[in-house]
């Protein structure tokens, strides 16, 4: 027995669960609540969800509770399980499924957690798959009373006994079929007795579920297990993900640009002269480089808070376009007062594209030539217009240059070489 650990921590959640059993024909319902966050469904006296048929096993399906719902597991009975209408093996169930046990229909109608009622969505979570890397505690029995290599579990979820479909077996008929259920949590791990021969943790029966610490003794049957629990280790730096040595290698030149940042206008951020992907490099870097654990959720913190500062960076652009429209304004209404009144626009020029005909009606052969002829004219009409228009703005805004030294023309020709007077 581990010294100094007698206190049990308690288990993985906080819950109870209530559930209405329909039988068939005129059997009545009734329903039962179950006053703890798990349920032995079978026809073993002490079953929480008792039901007395032949058609029944004695372990049939297990229910777990956690803030994700409720986990059905089918014990390889059989008649099988129904979860949901579907025959499967295992799935996940909330407020208002039902699951079927040769023919009685088992309705959750609530499930609460630290005395709250709640209804999540359907998790795609599966605790009967290797889990080593979600972050859970890691479990290891030794055996005491046997050769054999330690049992080291990969899900979060693993069933004991001599049942061929156990992930942990117990080689003697001293443990039961299905003799127990093994559950990792973030912080320990925990085992839950299905109404096995003998299960015990340090020489005392277990009642109903109990947490495991390090150093514990874990009996099965006749069989004595050592129990080793390691803290969820952080996650190593993931050298080996595509992409990590092109992120690495963009750090200093995105420091570099945060560095060479002027400071610009109250309000602006330095971040404005960072492109977007730039900017979140930057921060799922900096979560890297801290050392902190680099899990979905600390992922998720970062891009949240990227959203908030691209959205606060984005309304910022916004004011900025919005004042640079009424400096364009403004500046327009000061060219027009030097320019005079200004002639109203001219007609929109109409394109007939009625091209020459045969007289027979039919296209003739000079259409393209006639429609590429009439593009180049309004090009050309357009040319003229700016030019002018610049022209008449040039005149009234630029000042006048002052006159060059005798002999040097400053002026460029068509090719951009100097004039005789320069050469």
């Amino acid at each position: 027995m581990a010294a100094g650990k007698e206190v049990r921590e308690p288990l993985w959640v906080d819950g109870q669960f209530t559930v209405r059993v329909r039988g068939p024909g005129p059997e009545p319902g009734r329903v039962v609540r179950v006053r703890r966050p798990f349920a032995l469904i079978g026809q073993i006296p002490g079953a929480d969800i008792r039901i007395d048929d032949p058609a029944v096993d004695g372990r049939h399906a297990l229910l777990l509770l956690d803030r994700r719902g409720i986990f059905g597991v089918d014990l390889l009975t059989k008649t099988g399980t129904r979860f949901a209408g579907a025959a499967s093996a295992s799935a996940w169930l909330g407020a208002g499924d039902i699951l079927e046990v040769a023919g009685r229909r088992v309705e959750l109608l609530q499930l609460r957690v630290d005395g709250a009622p709640i209804d999540p969505p359907l998790s795609s979570d599966d605790p009967l798959a290797d889990a080593h890397a979600s972050g859970l505690a890691e479990l290891t029995l030794e055996p005491l009373d046997f050769p054999g290599p330690p049992w080291m579990l990969g899900s979060a979820l693993a069933f004991v006994g001599r049942g061929e479909a156990c992930a942990i077996r117990i080689e003697n008929a001293s443990a039961s079929r299905t003799h127990c259920a093994l559950l990792r949590g973030h912080s320990t791990a925990y085992v839950i007795d299905l109404l096995g021969r003998r299960t015990l943790v340090n020489e005392r029966a277990v009642e109903g579920a109990s947490a495991l610490l390090d150093g514990d003794i874990l009996t099965i049957g006749q069989a004595r297990f050592g129990v080793r629990i390691e803290a969820p280790s952080l996650p190593s730096r993931p050298t080996d993900l595509p992409g990590l040595d092109a992120m690495e290698s963009a750090l200093p030149s995105v420091l570099a640009r945060f560095a060479d940042v002027p400071s610009g206008p109250a309000g602006m951020s330095m971040e404005l002269a960072l492109g977007p992907r730039e900017t979140m490099l930057a921060m799922l870097l900096g979560a890297v480089e801290s050392g902190r654990d680099s899990s979905k959720f600390e992922v998720l913190d970062v891009l949240r808070q990227f959203q908030s500062d691209t959205a606060t960076l984005l309304e910022a652009q916004i004011e900025r376009i919005e004042t640079l429209n009424r400096e364009i304004a403004s500046l327009r209404d000061e060219v027009r007062g030097r320019l005079g009144p200004i002639e109203p626009p001219a007609p929109p020029l109409r394109l007939d594209l009625v091209s020459p005909t045969h007289p027979s009606g039919e296209p003739s052969d000079e259409s393209a030539t006639w429609l590429l002829d009439r593009l180049n004219t309004l090009e050309t009409e357009s040319r003229s217009t700016w030019k002018d228009l610049l022209g008449r703005i040039a005149s009234t805004v630029t000042p006048r240059p002052a006159p060059n030294p005798p002999g040097q023309s400053l002026a460029p020709t068509r090719s951009g070489t100097p004039t005789d007077g320069q050469s």
